[in-house]
């Protein structure tokens, strides 16, 4: 009896802080105020994967200190960590700032039309690229910011040619976060893309994955050994699954932990 007894003080005194480790947050994305669907919300210290609905409310499992992570392709990423404060709240609200793309430069070539409609019909060729008649040199596409060498940023050890605001950056760690943002993209942009390739089915039968797992399983392997991108972007798939194979016992160990 006295054994059964101290079991189930014990029992009981570790509930309060079993709940307190990990519990279900609710939030909402929201862009310019507006909720906003479908935003991939990626717990990275527990591994796991959700999406905001078509209403942009998510439900997460998560505990204090946790790392979150924000994306979709129409927004900036964003990172928080949940303090104790954040974990307080009933509802979440995450405010995402909207991606903007802008076009190329528009080259408008003249295409000597007359202004009578059935004139200029007749002289439009059997096969036409009307990207190209337009005009559209290039696709849509994000600029991107250049980073300036340390080299550059010092004018090359001449005075008259130092770049303050380059140097600034190197300093204040600016330009070391924007290679770590346009690394972590581009691991991203390779995850969607392998997932979509083989289907999410391919990787819960093959590796025994909960669904919800798949697309951590796969980003983790990509930043694990970055070969797979190069490996990916020359179509050789039968070599980035040999990788996926290689790491799989050990990022399938962190997913159970």
């Amino acid at each position: 009896m006295s054994y059964k007894y101290h079991y189930l003080t014990n029992l009981f005194l570790c509930i309060p802080f079993i709940s307190l480790a990990q519990r279900e947050i609710e939030g909402t994305t929201l862009l310019n105020k507006t909720n906003t669907p479908f935003i991939d919300i990626i717990n990275k210290t527990k591994h796991t994967y959700t999406q905001s609905d078509i209403n942009g409310h998510f439900k997460l499992i998560a505990s204090a200190m946790d790392t979150i992570y924000f994306r979709s392709i129409h927004t900036h990423e964003k990172e928080i960590i949940l303090s104790d404060t954040i974990l307080k709240q009933n509802h979440l609200e995450i405010h995402l700032e909207n991606r903007e793309y802008l076009l190329a430069e528009v080259l408008l070539k003249h295409r000597n039309l007359t202004g009578n409609l059935n004139i200029d019909l007749n002289n439009i060729p059997e096969k036409v690229n009307y990207t190209e008649k337009a005009g559209f040199k290039t696709p849509l596409k994000a600029p991107q910011e250049k980073i300036v060498s340390v080299g550059q940023a010092l004018g090359y050890g001449i005075i008259n040619n130092i770049d303050l605001e380059a140097l600034t950056k190197h300093l204040n760690g600016y330009y070391k976060r924007l290679k770590w943002k346009r690394k972590r993209l581009q691991e991203n942009k390779i995850t969607d893309a392998v997932i979509l390739k083989f289907g999410k089915d391919f990787f819960v039968e093959r590796y025994h994955l909960q669904e919800d797992q798949v697309y951590v399983f796969v980003n983790d392997i990509i930043a694990e050994n970055r070969e797979i991108v190069s490996y990916w972007l020359s179509k050789n798939e039968s070599q980035v699954l040999q990788i996926i194979d290689m790491y799989f016992e050990q990022i399938y160990k962190t997913l159970q932990e």
